[in-house]
């Protein structure tokens, strides 16, 4: 107590030299007939000045004698019950008030941390015990004291979301609130400051669906966006390897526009292998870096690849030609049936005049094509085919009756 009293004894020697220079201004006649609102501002500050240097000892008093009956509650019979200490005033304006409403905080984001400052403009802090921090209305609470070797109370707050319990989730809104507490109780809450947070790395995305359209060849990948991180993710990687043949992971990555309307995306792969058994993967990335991979999936071939080294048979007549071939060194386990198509080499630019077909099973590696005219020429086109599409390139060869 000596020392709240010594720390305050030059600011009352400072009041006190105020109010000489006004008693100077002349006697209290004269000062009445001068009294301006210059005068009236000089006064209500120096009684601002007083009233906050009561309180101030009245605060730590009244704290000190709080927890010295909290600590030793047997004691408190023995407290000194002398009247000349602290007596209470007449006038209920001196008595210790609650803590004024505080400003709403700032909140900072910066990598994988939050930064939470008290804007408080209305408390005298050397009243105050402590600031309360409150996230989403009490779910996360914090607690500001003083720092025990300067005595300042602490105002700042440094929390990383991911070491919360439960942790802040990157992409959704939090509402943060401050309070302030002196001797005689706590404040009222500041309003809130509301932030999305996008803190971090993103987390582990859905696993993504193939979407390959039959016939085309092409590899189709869609990626679904949660709501949360709308306007979040800045790109979209889809990486995926050779699932027969292993390997390193290829990337392919994906600039997605800001469209918070737009959740789900899909994106063509130009370097995948459409006749390739693959497993996938997306990655979120936003500006702090790239997130965790989803799970994989698996990628079967968009279509089969073509057949390979296609032959004709050594076996034919006048009328009838026999084709051999192997299957495909891609996606042959995806094979359907084998389909043949031809037609004589003089009608190909004839679009009226259409191909014959031959299909055969997906276990079978010969065709004869029958009722031929003799000493003609034909074109064949041989594909694997599945339930989404023809192989391609088509292989084609010419021959003869």
């Amino acid at each position: 107590m000596k020392k709240i009293i010594d720390e305050n004894c030059s600011k009352l020697e400072e009041y006190a030299m105020q109010c000489e220079a006004i008693k100077k201004e002349g006697n209290l006649k004269r000062f009445v007939k001068a009294y301006t609102k210059s005068n009236s501002r000089n006064l209500k500050e120096l009684c601002d000045l007083l009233h906050k240097v009561y309180r101030q000892i009245n605060s730590h008093a009244l704290y000190a004698v709080y927890t010295q009956v909290k600590e030793n509650p047997t004691q408190c019979n023995k407290l000194p019950q002398i009247s000349e200490f602290y007596p209470a005033p007449s006038d209920d304006s001196y008595q210790l008030e609650l803590p004024s409403k505080v400003d709403k905080p700032h909140v900072d984001q910066e990598g994988p941390q939050l930064h939470i400052k008290v804007n408080d403009r209305r408390n005298n802090r050397e009243e105050l015990n402590e600031y309360h921090i409150s996230i989403n209305h009490e779910k996360w609470f914090y607690c500001l004291k003083r720092d025990k070797k300067s005595g300042k109370l602490c105002d700042y707050a440094t929390i990383e979301p991911k070491r919360m319990n439960p942790c802040l989730e990157p992409g959704k809104f939090y509402s943060f609130q401050v309070r302030a507490r002196n001797a005689k109780g706590l404040g009222k809450w500041s309003d809130s400051t509301d932030i999305r947070l996008n803190t971090g790395v993103l987390t582990k995305p859905d696993q993504p669906i193939i979407v390959s359209e039959p016939g085309t060849g092409i590899v189709k990948v869609k990626a679904n966006i949660p709501k949360t991180y709308t306007n979040h993710v800045t790109k979209v990687v889809c990486q995926y390897h050779d699932k027969e043949n292993g390997g390193k992971w290829i990337s392919e990555s994906f600039k997605i526009p800001q469209n918070p309307d737009a959740h789900v995306y899909t994106v063509t792969l130009t370097e995948c292998c459409p006749y390739a058994h693959h497993y996938l993967r997306v990655v979120f990335i936003n500006k702090f870096g790239e997130g965790e991979p989803s799970d994989t999936v698996d990628v079967a071939p968009a279509v089969p690849g073509a057949p390979t080294e296609v032959r004709r048979s050594s076996n034919y007549t006048s009328s009838m030609i026999k084709l051999r071939w192997k299957p495909p060194e891609l996606g042959k386990e995806f094979v359907d049936q084998y389909l043949i198509r031809y037609k004589r080499k003089k009608d190909m630019d004839k679009a009226k005049i259409d191909f014959l077909a031959i299909k055969v099973g997906k276990r079978k590696f010969s065709a004869r094509a029958k009722n031929l005219k003799s000493d003609t020429n034909y074109i064949f086109f041989i594909s694997a085919v599945n339930a989404n599409g023809v192989s391609g390139p088509e292989i084609d060869i010419e021959a003869d009756t």
